[in-house]
Order: structure tokens, then sequence, then C-alpha cells
């Protein structure tokens, strides 16, 4: 009797699971990709706790200083430099001509010194990431013999183009479109070409990472507010105007 019942156990088994197979099929299915899914979720979590803080990815630079920002290679005549000649505050910046994050900020800055030209002054310097040899290398060479061969107004002209090629999403991706730049203002472009070889300007470059490997600077771009009484502030990225504007209004205090 009990082989009987037993046998019956199994058939009424059997018939059950072969009616609801569907059903069976559909509720495995959900434990499995629930599992799955979860694991996949923990992980990320996981992952995501290790990433910096948005802000700070933002910029594209998330160190801060190793030095004092006051050890910063005082103002040479060899540096490029706008608005006021006698600074409430100095902004030294340091950037890369390929950086669309200091593409962004360079017209920030401008803003800036237009609103207080006689408050602010502005040094531009070269912090490439790629090192002197990269693209942006090669527009750091033209730059400084722009500077050298014809005036720093035209320097300024020259970087500024670059950053509105940047931020207008054509870009220049060859030297050939550095080269069209200082052609529209007129430069000629053979006396450049015979100035970017000397070792002259390669050293003024390097001089100018050294300076900045110095302060600490290790991306970009990077800023440094110094006001004539010696206080000073660091600035990682592509703050706004509103945040560029507060920091340096504390020193007209």
């Amino acid at each position: 009797m009990q082989n009987i019942n037993k046998t019956q156990t199994i058939n009424k088994a059997i018939i059950f699971f072969n009616n609801n197979f569907a059903v069976i099929l559909i509720i495995i299915s959900a434990f499995l990709f629930g599992f799955a899914f979860g694991s996949i979720w923990k992980e990320n979590r996981s992952s995501l706790t290790n990433l910096p803080a948005q802000e700070e990815i933002a910029g594209e630079q998330i160190e801060q200083p190793r030095e004092k920002p006051d050890n910063v290679p005082p103002v040479s005549e060899d540096d490029h430099t706008k608005g006021a000649s006698n600074p409430t505050v100095t902004i030294f910046e340091y950037s890369d001509f390929n950086c669309p994050f200091c593409a962004r900020v360079h017209p920030t800055i401008q803003q800036l010194v237009d609103t207080y030209p006689d408050q602010i002054a502005w040094v531009y310097r070269n912090y490439l990431l790629g090192g002197i040899n990269s693209l942006s290398g090669s527009a750091a060479k033209i730059g400084e013999c722009i500077a050298q061969k014809n005036s720093n107004d035209l320097y300024w002209k020259y970087i500024s183009q670059i950053y509105e090629a940047a931020n207008s999403e054509s870009g220049i991706d060859n030297i050939e479109g550095y080269y069209e730049i200082i052609s529209n203002l007129g430069i000629d472009k053979t006396l450049i070409e015979d100035c970017t070889d000397t070792p002259e300007i390669a050293q003024l470059i390097e001089e100018q990472l050294e300076g900045a490997r110095k302060v600490g600077v290790a991306g970009t771009p990077a800023l440094i507010l110094m006001s004539s009484d010696g206080k000073y502030e660091f600035i990682a990225g592509a703050v706004s105007y509103e945040s560029l504007e507060d920091s340096v209004l504390q020193y007209f205090e």
C-alpha cells in the first residue's frame, strides 16, 4: 500500500509540474535575474565609492599643490601678462592648449579682467600634459615665438583664438590649424617656423613647466591667485565666473 501511495504522490507531482511548467520557469528566471542584478549593483556600488567627487572630476585636476603657491616663480619679462600694471590680485594660469577645461575657463578669466582692469593682472604660463613634443607643445612654441618676434598683444590674440576654436567644437587637431590662426593675424609663417626649432624656445617652455612642478601643479587648468600683500589661493579646474569672482573679491577688502 505504501508503494502505491508513493507512486500516486510522484504521479501527482509530475502532473502538477507539467501543468504549471511555464509558471515555475518564470519564478526560477526571476530569482536568477534578481540574484545577478543584485551582485552587479553591489559591485558597482563598491566601485563608485572609490571615485573622487564630481566637482573634482569636472576640473580635471584634483590634487592640491605640494608646495605653497607663494613659491610660484615671480613675473618676469618672458611672461605673458595683461590687465593691471599695479594689481591688487594676480591670476597665474597654468594651462594646456588641448585641454577642454582650459578652453572653458579662458573666457571666464578674460571676463573677470575686463570687469576689473585696474585691480587684476593675468599671467599665462604653459603646463603641457603631453610634454613639449605634443601637439599642444607645438602650439606653445608658436605662441612663444609670436611673443618674441611680434608682440605680447598678438600672443594673447593667438591663444584666445585657439580656445575659441575649442569652445566652438571645431577644435584644432594638427599643427596647420595653429598656422592658419597666425596667418589670419597677419603674422609671417616662415619667421615663426624658423623660431620654433630653436633651443631657446624649448628652454623657455621647460622653465615654465619646471616652475609649475615646484609649486605642485599636477593638472590643468591650475590657477593661483596672489594678492599684493602676499595672500594666495590655489584653484583647480574650470570654475564658474561667480566662483572665481568671489575668490578674487576677498582680496579687494
